[in-house]
């Protein structure tokens, strides 16, 4: 073979290999690169997300008075003894009597259902200041606690106070 033939043939190789080999290994590399240039973009939105969520625990964390106020008015749980312990204390701090604890309960509310409603119905016994009183004082307790009803029944033993009953709404998430 003359020396040209020999010149053409390897050039014609070196060719073929680079369109064979070298082209795809080029387009791989491109799409590694294009891949990792999409992955650098996305690992710096997720740091930017996590530094805002960051900032956000920190600003919080200056609100952690507030934020106390917030979980007293409606707790995470429905815990009924506390709510009973509480409407007992209440009522004995403002001089009424609690007779009874009637019916209570648990369901989800109509437009929030996550939220809980907690019904309850207690009985007191005691004259009308202190249950003036002590509808005021759950009116300016932290926890949100509404009146429903209030059912008053004469005092058929003659004593200073009457008996009375509250159906009584609170709410827990």
């Amino acid at each position: 073979m003359s020396r040209v033939a020999t010149i053409f043939v390897s050039l014609l190789a070196v060719f073929l290999l680079g369109i064979f080999y070298a082209w795809p290994q080029y387009q791989r590399v491109s799409s590694l690169m294009n891949e990792l240039q999409e992955k650098n973009i996305e690992l710096k939105v997720k740091k930017d997300y996590f530094n805002s969520v960051k900032q956000a625990a920190e600003e919080l964390n200056g609100y952690q008075e507030e934020i106390a106020k917030v979980d007293s008015a409606i707790p995470s749980r429905p815990f009924l003894p506390s709510l009973f312990h509480f409407v007992s204390q209440i009522s004995s701090q403002n001089g009424l009597i609690l007779t009874k604890v009637g019916k209570f309960s648990v369901s989800p509310a109509k437009d929030k259902p996550d939220l809980k409603e907690i019904m309850i119905e207690v009985s007191f016994s005691g004259p009308y200041p202190a249950t003036k009183s002590f509808l005021a004082s759950l009116e300016k307790s932290s926890r949100i606690i509404e009146v429903e009803s209030i059912d008053f029944a004469p005092d058929k033993a003659g004593n200073e106070g009457s008996p009375f009953t509250l159906r009584l709404k609170t709410h827990s998430y």
